[in-house]
């Protein structure tokens, strides 16, 4: 856990990550916090977002990197990225030659979506819409996913993060939804407590490194 010895910014910080966010900013993130403050080491925990908020909630790790759905209420998040949702079909399907995709055209097709407790953003989405999927199969491996879309075994819905940084072949088109549909991303910490200057400063350093990433 988080310690701060007489007001240095040192010690050892818990930090809980959901896929994709992990991959894509924590390295970053800890390579430039450290030039700051060298005397800090590091614990990662990766996993969906209901588990790095029970993690959180029961005093395991410091703050994590996840999305706003759901939000326990013993917790205070911190929106800072909106992340896009992308439809991935198979080379060749019928829709790939559009530039972007409505939700109403995938209805009725096989698709392959991320495991709902990753978050439920994208089942928000659905339910906001009055859609109902045709789930083929969930799963929290986007590379395996990736390469079941490219087998043309269904569609895929995933997320910009969750997708960034992965090899996509040349057998998988990528293209927007025409809506526009984003799950938000950012920080949370343990609410009504006093948080250690670690945290305090690391949370600080990551939310401003993810502003600028998203531009803002």
């Amino acid at each position: 856990m988080a310690l701060s010895i007489t007001g240095i910014c040192e010690g050892r910080i818990s930090i809980g990550a959901i896929p994709g966010v992990g991959r894509q900013w924590l390295p970053d993130i800890i390579k430039g916090f450290s030039v700051n403050y060298p005397k800090v080491s590091y614990d990662l925990v990766h996993g969906v977002a209901e588990e790095i908020q029970k993690e959180l909630c029961g005093g395991r790790i410091d703050c994590g990197l996840t999305t706003a759905f759901p939000v326990s209420h013993e917790l205070k998040f911190t929106p800072l990225y909106e992340d896009e949702f992308i439809v991935l079909l198979p080379a060749g399907h019928f829709l790939a030659d559009r530039e972007e995709i409505g939700l109403s055209e995938i209805a009725g097709e096989p698709l392959i979506l991320p495991d709902s407790r990753l978050d439920s953003s994208l089942e928000d989405i659905f339910i906001r819409n009055h859609f109902t999927p045709n789930i083929y199969l969930r799963g929290r491996d986007e590379i395996s996913m990736l390469k079941m879309i490219e087998n043309g075994l269904g569609i895929g819905v995933l997320s910009g993060l969750g997708i960034g940084g992965l090899p996509i072949s040349d057998g998988v088109v990528c293209r927007r939804f025409q809506e526009r549909y984003v799950r938000v991303v950012g920080i949370s910490v343990r609410k009504n407590q006093k948080q250690p200057l670690l945290t305090d400063k690391f949370t600080e350093f990551a939310g401003t490194y993810i502003k600028k990433a998203a531009g803002c």
